[in-house]
């Protein structure tokens, strides 16, 4: 048993605790937590973003706003109407897994207007992850790219993300 300064005995010491190793975070655990923070604090309601487009230099980019961010979701709205969606973390986190589990380490980004994703693409994953029913892909990759998570580049002429760690 020590004593504090003041001569009392403290029965225990963080240093008497053995540590848990299984109560602490993985490598992966903590990526992913440490993408999610960027994207809430990279972020700030009111905020223009724009679509990644197609190539690079981009083209046919279309802009979208952020409009809410929460410790659970993006709020974002699109298309000349401003469109209302949300954005569950789920869908970061699917994107996140995805790098981590994946040798690859790049997703297309092909968010097409079609019931079935492209396969291997930011929306097919996203779409997975929370079973959306349209294109949502693009918008999640420009999210991740403005706040400092992926960046773009090409595969032959298809345009994809990977992450930065």
């Amino acid at each position: 048993m020590r004593s504090d300064p003041g001569g009392s005995p403290c029965p225990l010491d963080s240093r008497d605790v053995p540590v848990q190793e299984e109560l602490l975070p993985t490598r992966k655990e903590v990526w992913i937590e440490i993408m999610w923070n960027n994207v809430i604090t990279g972020l700030t309601p009111g905020q223009q973003l724009l679509t990644p487009g197609r190539g690079i230099p981009p083209t046919r980019r279309r802009p979208f706003f952020v409009v809410d961010i929460t410790p659970k979701h993006v709020d974002i709205e699109i298309g000349q109407t401003r469109t209302f969606n949300p954005l569950p973390r789920e869908m970061f986190d699917a994107v996140d897994a995805f790098f981590q589990n994946n040798p690859q380490r790049y997703l297309r980004i092909a968010a097409e207007h079609s019931t079935t994703p492209t396969p291997n693409s930011v929306d097919a994953v996203v779409r997975a992850a929370v079973h959306f029913p349209r294109a949502i892909g693009n918008y999640v990759a420009a999210i991740l790219e403005a706040a400092g998570c992926v960046r773009y580049f090409m595969v032959a002429n298809k345009k994809c993300i990977e992450a930065l760690e």
